[in-house]
């Protein structure tokens, strides 16, 4: 099935998870407003990837070794799922964190 096109009814689920899809998705900005399309409203959506780190060192390492990763495994491992997920006034946030040098994202959300 096509994460970005998605074969099920809108506000079909009460909980939607995501783990590593949007790293490896030629659309991911699509594949997200699909995950919450199919949420119900007031359901989860629970996002767990792997990106930017908070450290320049290691996305220098990650920007090096990034056309390797996509060629590869269709891997896109330096984003900033920040700048897609907190300043999206359609859900509210509840859970945010980062570890193992902040490249991996954790978010619950619970759609608007």
């Amino acid at each position: 099935m096509d994460c970005s096109n998605l074969d099920y009814q809108d506000n079909s689920f009460d909980t939607v998870v995501d783990t590593f899809g949007l790293q490896a998705s030629y659309d991911f900005k699509q594949q997200y407003e699909e995950m919450k399309r199919v949420c119900k409203k007031g359901g989860k959506i629970l996002i767990l990837e792997i990106g930017e780190s908070l450290w320049k060192s290691t996305n220098y390492k990650i920007i090096k070794n990034a056309p390797k990763e996509f060629v590869e495994r269709g891997q896109h491992l330096y984003r900033n799922w920040d700048r897609l997920i907190l300043n999206d006034p359609s859900v509210k946030v509840i859970k945010n964190k980062r570890k193992i040098n902040g490249r991996l994202y954790y978010y619950e959300l619970v759609k608007l």
